[in-house]
């Protein structure tokens, strides 16, 4: 390595120049500039820390800022120490590192010329690619010993003599289209400052890629002769690819048994059970060379095809055309055309019809399957059971399977029919016969069958479907009911379709028919309930289904309750319809005035002189109804109040016994001298044999009318419509109103005296008003008023009086001598205050509550702080006028207000002050898991516990009550009890939740022998285990890291140089103990144990076999080992070592290969003072 330091001379001068000025020395804190050249800064693993500070001019001031120029190296560089890590640095060329100082204003900078390196060379076999990669990157192959150390990235990549250069771009060489082979590189890295250029050859061994060919597929139709295929060999249907391979056997046929097995039994294959037709696919791999490459495979496919073709025929109607279809099944990629014969036979196996098909093609152009349709008149078949099937297939072009054949299939020809008479039908519901049903054997049909049909109207298109209908049938025939409700009567032309299926034969029905139904006319006599003063309304209503006109004469009688005729009368041409033939109903009277109150029916005698169409039975329904006589008595006397009591009499029910019933009654009341009406509607009254009180409310009209009409507004149905009467009513005269209007009895201003008085005719009042102190019991004011009536309203003045109580009276007496008045005297008085509102109360507007603290109660009022006022009363907003308990419980979140009285005035504070509550309450501390496992290498704290609140915190205890707190970082001990209770500002939860943990502690595990081993015993991990103390029922796990790292295999052969960490570990639970660290020593051979031998000859002939001499195993015996090789004439030919083991033949001096012959060599052992041995080889090519 070579060290370049310039510009000492300038910095000098500079310094005499300067004349050692203290001030120049204090602005030079950060030193003067220098410079280095490194050249084979590989040969010193101190260049990864090199410092930079130390290569400064001058006298620098530690503390500074280092800075790379070229960012490119700014990750090999510490800022702050200017340690440079060279090796870091891959890439050469010259950078500069800035020193700056904060008591500076100006720099230093220190500039490294670093030299290339161009790695290792790579020229004894360890550079290989494959022929198949077209991208091989040459720096993979700039190989040393150092994973810290790396080539440099920016140099050049060039071709040595007898490689071609038309493959290489920059690092990059396609060895697709050099071709295997060996290609030497050169890489080569400038010269810097005084750095030479350097350079590293590349030897690289292209290896062949392998060629499996290209698999023809063998497709073998499974109906053709396979006899000659049970010897088919896989590489005749092989093209090109190399014949070093393995066929296998990926479908599991059982046809490949070796290795080198190539031959199937096609046949086999189609007989074995489970297999038959179908593909099976072998697969053929070749393998590479060198591990460099990938393997290849190819395949080919047997194809055993099945091909098959049956006919489909549905159940089809007699007169429809007669149509098949020829369905065929293949696999894809299959063609064939053919020609088929086919024949028709009945029940009793005779030929109905034959026929020839040309050309039945199996797919299209497109390698879809097709089927092949027929269609033929409706004469060719006569109703029955028929099969159609193959009579010979010819003329198959395609696929060469002479077994192929239609499946024959057998059909129904059904003649089914139905029968509907066309006559006049009573109802609705028409009777139909089913006739000709066979089964699909071609029998008469016998049993219970479900039918599905439509029902159309041919007039107005209107449908009916009807569904799952059972019908009967005995040898082919069955009755079937149809329902005609939903259609018009009017109409007549129908059409009936089945909606089965044309395999059961009803779905060849399809058939008009005619339907006529009778007229069903009807009438009715209703006759609504009337009062005995009204004329009888009787109605006749006409029903109608057919829109026909008919007149008639009916003799009618009426019967009492007793069932006696009381009236017989006739009414004459009585018509059903108008002039449009629109339904109309008929009306006439009769006085009532023969008829008593009580229950009568009215029915029909006799209907004559009718005009009416065929199959129509007219008569008139009877009804019922009932003649009331109601009254109403309402006494002419003077009243006390505005309720008049009548009484209601003469009430019958429905069945002319008076009535027991509660009625609700609709009236109206008219003053006949004003005409103000007063409506009463659903007033309730009960009746008891007939009779019953009704209350009249007068209070809306003038007290000094008298005269009224009462009138029912009910329908005379519940007998009180009947009622329409005048009657008098007198009541008792208004009293005078006196009021007193006090602003505010708590601190009054202001009192409002109002009088209203009614008009005296004959008399008059005396009004008399007064103010008393009640502390002193004076009157301090008054006064008397004397007048005839009408509305007065007056101020009192209390400016005079003082803070105090009082007491204010209004008194009045009249002399006058109207009739029914009663009272002549009236007084009011109230209690006032002046000044007497007391302050409102003090508190806490927010108090909190800890709900835990009330438990099992809430709190209340009683439990708010209220720090001032006495006589409290609670209200649940600022302006509610009503009071709560003391014992109300609060809620949370909510504002409550709180007034004061005064004890003397019973004055209540004019404002109200205001608490909201809160409620705090934590809630239960939860788990998914409160006795958890943890293992002990993990140092488990209580903050480990899976322990959840909702809002507040957790406090730990150590026990289920009390108060020793333990804090979250508490060692966990196993089988030992923690409680957790959330906290919330001091509050804690009611319960605690107890957590019982277990710790998992591992015995660790304890080497028991020795590290020192023999590589020649292959001695694995699990072997080593033996040397291992007893962990009892604790697995033991080995790991390639102190902490984390990888789980190591315990079949894996122990190495050299690598620190293996062992420890026991619990399955249960998952812990391992603390890591056992074992670094193994291999060189613990003995050589008498391993036959150890040293070898007499080889052949450096180039075949890969015995191509150089060494002695087997000597490392791990004699490690420090040395080998000389002599020729005959003493000449040294090789010296090899442990990192030099193998003699390939030639000289090592000249690199030349030396003659067959005999060879010297000369082995020292060094250990144990072992003397040397000779002998001598015998080189053979």
């Amino acid at each position: 390595m070579v060290y370049s330091i310039k510009n000492n001379a300038f910095v000098l001068f500079i310094l005499l120049i300067l004349g050692f000025s203290p001030a120049i020395v204090q602005s030079q804190c950060t030193g003067a500039d220098g410079s280095i050249t490194i050249c084979d800064k590989e040969t010193d693993p101190n260049n990864q820390n090199f410092d930079l500070f130390n290569h400064l001019n001058g006298s620098p001031n530690t503390g500074g800022t280092w800075t790379a120029q070229n960012p490119v190296v700014k990750n090999a560089l510490s800022s702050e120490t200017g340690i440079l890590n060279l090796w870091a640095i891959n890439q050469f060329g010259v950078y500069v590192f800035i020193y700056s100082h904060p008591n500076c204003p100006e720099t230093a900078n220190v500039t490294v010329s670093l030299g290339g390196y161009p790695g290792e060379n790579n020229t004894g076999g360890g550079a290989n690619a494959c022929s198949s990669n077209s991208t091989v990157d040459l720096f993979n192959f700039l190989d040393n010993n150092l994973t810290s150390l790396t080539a440099d990235f920016n140099g050049t990549w060039s071709t040595d003599v007898g490689t071609p250069s038309a493959f290489l771009n920059e690092s990059t060489f396609n060895a697709t289209a050099a071709g295997p082979g060996t290609y030497t590189f050169i890489y080569t890295v400038d010269a810097i400052d005084t750095c030479p250029a350097r350079s590293a050859q590349v030897t690289l061994e292209i290896h062949r890629t392998p060629e499996p060919g290209l698999g023809v597929n063998i497709s073998v139709c499974s109906s053709e002769d396979l006899s000659t295929m049970t010897n088919v060999n896989l590489f005749d249907h092989l093209a090109g690819g190399d014949l070093n391979g393995i066929w296998t056997d990926i479908n599991q046929t059982g046809q490949i048994t070796t290795v080198d097995d190539s031959e199937i039994n096609i046949q086999e294959i189609f007989t074995t059970p489970g297999l038959g037709p179908g593909e099976y696919r072998f697969e053929y791999t070749v393998f590479p060379t060198h591990g460099v490459c990938s393997e290849e495979t190819t395949s080919v496919l047997i194809q055993i095809p099945e091909l098959s073709a049956s006919f489909s025929v549905p159940n089809q109607c007699l007169e429809d055309s007669l149509t098949f279809e020829i369905q065929h099944q293949r696999p894809n990629g299959v063609f064939m055309s053919y020609d088929l014969e086919y024949e028709i036979i009945d029940t009793n196996n005779q030929v109905a019809f034959s026929g020839t098909l040309v050309g039945i093609q199996i797919a299209d152009f497109a390698d879809t399957t097709i089927s092949h349709e027929v269609v033929l008149p409706n004469t060719t078949l006569t109703s029955g059971s028929y099969t159609i099937r193959t009579k010979e297939i010819k003329n198959i072009q395609g696929a060469t399977c002479g077994s192929f054949t239609v499946s024959e299939s057998s059909f129904v020809i059904f003649d089914t029919n139905i029968n509907i008479p066309d006559i006049c039908y009573d109802g609705n519901s028409i009777e139909t016969t089913i006739a000709n049903m066979v089964d699909l054997n071609g029998n008469l049909s016998n049993g219970d069958q479900l039918v599905n049909y439509t029902i159309t109207d041919i007039t107005s298109n209107e449908e009916s479907v009807i569904t799952d209908q059972n019908v009967n049938f005995t040898n082919g025939e069955g009755t079937l009911i149809l329902d005609f409700t939903n259609f018009p009567f009017e109409n007549t032309q129908y059409s009936i379709t089945f909606n089965d299926a044309a395999d059961n034969g009803l779905g060849c029905i399809n058939q008009n028919f005619t339907i006529r139904r009778n007229p069903q006319i009807t009438g009715t006599f209703i006759v609504e309930n009337q009062c005995t003063e009204n004329s009888l309304v009787i109605n006749i209503e006409h029903q109608r289904v057919h829109p026909l006109q008919m007149t008639y004469d009916i003799e009618y009688e009426i019967l009492d309750a007793s069932d006696a005729p009381v009236v017989t009368q006739t009414e004459t041409n009585i018509s059903i319809s108008d002039n449009s033939n629109n339904i109309q109903n008929h009306q006439f009277s009769l006085a009532t005035t023969s008829l008593p109150s009580g229950i009568y029916r009215i029915r029909t005698k006799e209907i004559t002189n009718m005009t009416i169409i065929e199959c129509n039975d007219f008569t008139v329904a009877e009804d019922s109804f009932v003649i009331y006589n109601t009254s109403i008595n309402i006494p002419d006397i003077c009243y006390e109040n505005d309720s008049v009591d009548a009484t209601i009499s003469g009430l019958i029910d429905t069945t002319g016994a008076l009535s027991n019933d509660t009625h609700l009654l609709n009236y109206t009341i008219t003053d006949l001298i004003t005409n103000q009406v007063s409506t009463v509607n659903d007033q309730s009254i009960s009746f008891t044999s007939g009779e019953a009180i009704l209350t009249l409310d007068m209070s809306s009209f003038p007290i000094n009318n008298n005269n009224y009409n009462i009138a029912f507004t009910a329908t005379p149905e519940d007998g009180t419509g009947c009622i329409d009467q005048d009657f008098v009513v007198r009541r008792k005269p208004d009293d005078i109103v006196l009021g007193l209007a006090i602003d505010n009895t708590c601190d009054a201003s202001n009192i409002e005296v109002t009088i209203n008085a009614p008009i005296l005719a004959n008399g008059e009042y005396t009004i008399t008003y007064s103010v008393t102190n009640l502390t002193t019991s004076q009157v301090l004011i008054g006064n008397t008023i004397n007048f005839t009536g009408g509305n007065s309203s007056f101020n009192l003045n209390l400016e005079n009086l003082d803070d105090d109580t009082y007491e204010v009276i209004l008194e009045s007496t009249q002399n006058d001598t109207t009739p029914c008045r009663d009272d002549t005297e009236f007084e009011v008085r109230q209690t006032f205050s002046i000044g007497g509102i007391p302050e409102k109360p003090v508190l806490d507007p927010n108090q909190s509550f800890c709900l835990p603290n009330f438990n099992p109660d809430l709190p209340t009022l009683n439990d708010i702080q209220v720090t001032q006022g006495t006589n409290l009363t609670w209200y649940d907003s600022e302006t509610s006028n009503t009071s709560l308990s003391t014992d109300t419980v609060l809620t949370d979140a909510t504002t409550y207000y709180v007034s004061s009285t005064n004890p003397n005035n019973n004055c209540e504070s004019s404002e109200r002050s205001e608490v909201t509550i809160t409620f705090v309450d934590p809630e239960d501390v939860t788990s998914n898991d409160t006795t958890p496992t943890f293992c002990s290498i993990d140092a488990p704290t209580l903050a480990n516990l899976d322990a959840v609140v909702n809002s507040g915190t957790i406090i730990w205890y150590d026990s289920l009550t009390g108060s020793n707190q333990l804090n979250d970082s508490t060692p966990l001990i196993s089988g030992t009890s923690y409680f957790a209770v959330e906290s919330i500002n001091g509050c804690e939860g009611l319960n605690r939740l107890e957590f019982i943990p277990t710790i998992i502690t591992p015995l660790a595990p304890q080497l028991n022998g020795s590290t020192l081993l023999c590589a020649l015993d292959n001695t694995t991990l699990f072997m080593f285990e033996e040397s291992i103390s007893d962990t009892g029922t604790f697995e033991l796990i080995w790991y390639d890291a102190q902490q984390g790292g990888n789980e190591i295999d315990n079949s894996a052969v122990i190495e050299e140089n690598i620190t293996y960490y062992i420890v026991s570990f619990d399955e249960a639970s998952g812990c391992e103990s603390e890591r056992l660290p074992l670094t193994f020593s291999l060189n613990n051979c003995s050589p008498e144990d391993y036959d150890f031998f040293i070898p007499d000859g080889f052949s450096p002939n180039g075949d890969s076999v015995n191509d150089n001499f060494f002695v087997p195993h000597i490392n791990y015996f004699y490690p420090d080992y040395t080998l000389e090789i002599y020729n005959r004439y003493g000449q040294k030919l090789f010296q090899g070592n442990q990192n030099s083991p193998n003699w390939d033949g030639k000289n090592s001096s000249s690199g030349n290969e030396v003659t067959s012959g005999v060879y010297f060599y000369i082995l020292q052992y060094n250990k144990d003072n072992k003397p040397a041995k000779q002998g001598r080889i015998y080189l053979s090519k």
